[in-house]
């Protein structure tokens, strides 16, 4: 038997201006705020949203919370499923953020409110559970890092539910170049490829010297895998086939941060899998001149195009002569082309879905 404080126990029905429950342990549907109220039933529906009604038409977007703003049709407001649909509206990431806030915490505050009637006998006003609401809401637009965008409909939304809107920031534009490494080093630059997640992968790399001549190049295939995985054993290959040819002053560069903070902090946390090449690698790089950067996407062209390439291949390939695929992509390294990369964020952001890998394979 379920307990009559759960979720399977009771419905909760969107309501003209409240919400009433119907308990199935109760003989009558008894409203949460102590108001009588018109009881919407839609189906098998089991909650809904009694304060906050979003919705979401071609190029405009409205908020309205009860008592405050009055902007949705009693067309609209009769469809119980308005919050579902709100759900897949091409919001700002700013508006995104404040409306799953406030759904949340009205869920929330539904259901303390429902226990708090049956349970407690106690009647929590609808006004002190709108104002919690408000409050959340505004909290939520502190701490979240989302940023509006630049149009009237979002400004005029921002400013109805009281929050202050935050602009997106001017894009940075920073200049990317392919650096020759000093004389007497070897600079390899890698690249992982996966398409999917987990997805078909293989990685990749070349090798140049000071003056920018080819030294050599690898792409091997890595069968199913993450993108990370594929980024780890690109750097890993190089750092082993550098160390087999002696090639001791090396300079590995490639587009992930994150592995280049793991190469730099000779960290151990690597998917279980490839941590005995890890441990292996972090062996050998001890014996050698080594340093480790990052570089943008677009100056990892060389590398990228091998690393995708190598997810067709059914064997390891090296090459000692530049192979034809990338010979475009590495004579505008040679010729020092610049690119531009624009940048909206200043901060580089952590990947979760990185964490979440690191943390499943220890």
């Amino acid at each position: 038997m379920k307990s009559p404080g759960s979720i399977e126990g009771s419905s909760l029905y969107l309501c003209g201006a409240s919400v009433a429950v119907e308990c199935k342990y109760c003989k009558a549907s008894k409203p949460i705020f102590g108001e009588e109220v018109k009881i919407i039933k839609h189906g098998d529906l089991k909650l809904h949203l009694p304060f906050l009604f979003l919705t979401a038409k071609v190029g405009y977007l409205g908020f309205s919370f009860i008592g405050c703003l009055e902007i949705v049709s009693e067309q609209i407001a009769n469809r119980v499923d308005i919050w579902l649909d709100a759900l897949e509206a091409n919001f700002s990431t700013q508006v995104s953020q404040l409306w799953r806030s406030a759904l949340v915490t009205a869920m929330w505050v539904i259901w303390t409110c429902h226990n708090k009637r049956f349970f407690d006998n106690d009647v929590v006003s609808i006004n002190s559970a709108i104002t919690f609401i408000w409050r959340s809401v505004g909290e939520a637009n502190q701490i979240g890092s989302g940023t509006m965008r630049n149009s009237l409909d979002e400004f005029q939304i921002l400013h109805c539910l009281h929050v202050q809107a935050k602009p997106p920031r001017a894009p940075r534009i920073v200049e990317v170049r392919w650096q020759l490494p000093p004389a007497g080093w070897l600079k390899v630059n890698t690249d992982g490829s996966a398409f999917g997640s987990p997805g078909l992968a293989g990685c990749g790399g070349i090798f140049r010297t000071s003056r920018g001549f080819f030294k050599g190049a690898f792409a091997i295939p890595l069968g199913k895998t993450f993108a990370f995985e594929a980024e780890l054993a690109g750097a890993i290959h190089a750092i082993l086939y550098a160390y087999e040819f002696g090639w001791t002053n090396l300079w590995l560069e490639c587009d992930s941060t994150y592995l280049v903070t793991l190469l730099r902090e000779r960290s151990p946390s690597v998917p279980w899998r490839w941590k005995p090449s890890w441990l292996r690698c972090m062996e050998r790089i001890s014996r050698m001149n080594f340093r480790v950067s990052h570089i943008f996407r677009e100056g990892n062209a060389v590398a990228d195009i091998s690393a995708s390439r190598a997810s067709s291949f059914q064997t390891s390939t090296w090459w000692h002569s530049i192979p034809s695929f990338i010979q475009n992509a590495f004579s505008k390294d040679y010729m020092a082309v610049l690119l531009f990369v624009f940048l909206k964020l200043l901060a580089v952001l952590f990947d979760f879905s990185v964490f979440l890998l690191i943390v499943l394979n220890m």
